[in-house]
């Protein structure tokens, strides 16, 4: 990591949290979609209604902030956030500017995922060594030190998608958004047990448990294989969200595998595909 990063960081997410504010203030001058305006109300916030989208995780928030004719608005209604950056390793000889960019792009997701938040929600976020030094501090700038519920270390068998040993290790950081208004109590060790197929899946399992109750909203960005195995079957409400088809049609094979509730399949329109600093490919 750059060692100006560190002094650049309280720019980085003012930048960031500039760019979040002007996406929070269109939606907020956003016309209602015309569904609503003739008397239809949209998909309501329901456990029945799960949702697989392709498109980049940018528009997904924007679209999960404002509700659409597929999505529900979710402002300040999610109990769980589950965010994979996916950064990638830093190109050789990559520059300050680009490390710079990388992380204003964090912080605007960051933000705008703070604002799809209950008061009492939780968000993991995962992050490879490579990328771990500078994108923990804006994770700490953005949900507070004190915010700081758990940090689990991690570890992803080989595939094509992760060839690189150092992308396949890293830590998962979860954070309250307000942690003074939520000290939850740990399950017992047996409460919610379901057999998993790896330890991915298992520890999955046991933070939904602490995090969440059945009926609560559960997003997930850049989703792997196990959060589809995991969602098949949790009496949840799911939105899962992935940049790329081919990963989305691998995740809904997986979800129908697990012969689990039904998810309804959506692209993201290409009006909602906001382009804004994107992160390094894996």
């Amino acid at each position: 990591m750059h060692k100006s990063l560190i002094l650049l960081l309280p720019d980085i997410v003012n930048q960031g949290l500039r760019q979040a504010s002007h996406f929070l203030s269109a939606l907020e001058g956003r016309h209602e979609p015309a569904s609503s305006r003739i008397g239809h109300a949209l998909r309501p916030v329901s456990p029945g209604h799960n949702h697989l989208v392709c498109g980049d995780d940018l528009g997904v928030l924007v679209a999960l902030l404002a509700g659409d004719h597929h999505l529900p608005k979710l402002h300040a209604r999610v109990k769980l956030i589950c965010f994979d950056p996916c950064m990638g390793e830093p190109a050789a000889g990559s520059n300050l500017r680009s490390a710079t960019e990388q992380l204003v792009a964090l912080s605007v997701r960051l933000l705008l995922m703070r604002a799809l938040l209950a008061d009492t929600g939780f968000i993991c976020v995962k992050l490879a060594h490579p990328t771990a030094p500078g994108a923990r501090l804006v994770v700490d700038t953005v949900f507070g030190t004190e915010n700081n519920a758990q940090d689990i270390l991690w570890q992803t068998p080989p595939s094509q998608r992760m060839a690189s040993t150092a992308l396949r290790h890293g830590l998962m950081h979860i954070y309250t958004k307000h942690r003074r208004r939520m000290e939850p109590a740990l399950p017992d060790s047996t409460a919610h047990r379901q057999p998993s197929s790896c330890a991915a899946e298992a520890m999955l399992r046991h933070l939904l448990a602490v995090t969440t109750a059945p009926g609560d909203t559960v997003v997930s960005f850049n989703a792997a294989e196990e959060i589809a195995s995991v969602a098949s079957t949790s009496p949840r409400q799911w939105i899962i969200a992935t940049p790329d088809t081919a990963v989305g049609d691998a995740l809904d094979q997986r979800m129908a595998d697990g012969c689990g509730r039904s998810f309804l399949r959506h692209a993201l329109p290409a009006s909602c595909r906001h382009q804004q600093a994107p992160f390094a490919s894996r």
